[in-house]
């Protein structure tokens, strides 16, 4: 999953999605093997925003794969 998102230009820094009203985006470095982090931490479809909010991914984990949604701002 990183490589993907690494392709649609995710690489050093990106925003998730939290859903909280205080805080909705968080900004967090990506170092290496990063996307398992997060899946430890949040066990609900992951909404990601590039650093240069240009693009915005989305990953939803079912039963047997990840399902990977990008769209592009600019």
């Amino acid at each position: 999953m990183e490589e993907l998102l690494l392709s649609h230009g995710f690489h050093t820094s990106a925003f998730l999605y939290t859903e909280l009203e205080l805080a909705p985006w968080i900004e967090f470095s990506l170092p290496q093997a990063w996307f398992s982090s997060i899946r430890q931490a949040r066990n609900t479809p992951w909404v990601f925003l590039a650093h240069d909010l240009a693009t915005v991914a989305a990953v939803s984990e079912q039963e047997y794969r990840f399902e990977f949604f990008v769209a592009r701002v600019a």
